[in-house]
């Protein structure tokens, strides 16, 4: 397991024990330094949106949502 991929499992792990702030900046984090076709990128943005959403910060929420969605997308059209 990557130093990369524990900071992400860490991120993670404090958005289900309702630890938004560092789940925020821990998934930031993984963000910064990995690579948008891993594995765990989508999910992080993903989690990051819920995370700003569930501390009532609708617009950061809305900013990861929508970088989650076009990375789907981006991925779903690789595969065409």
């Amino acid at each position: 397991l990557g130093s990369h991929e524990a900071v992400y499992i860490k991120g993670e792990s404090e958005y289900r024990q309702g630890k938004y702030n560092q789940a925020i900046n821990d998934l930031k984090q993984y963000l910064g330094v990995t690579a948008r076709n891993q594995n765990n990128y989508g999910q992080a943005l993903y989690t990051l949106g819920y995370a700003y959403f569930k501390q009532k910060q609708y617009n950061n929420a809305n900013t990861y949502f929508n970088n989650f969605i076009g990375t789907t997308t981006a991925n779903n059209n690789k595969t065409l």
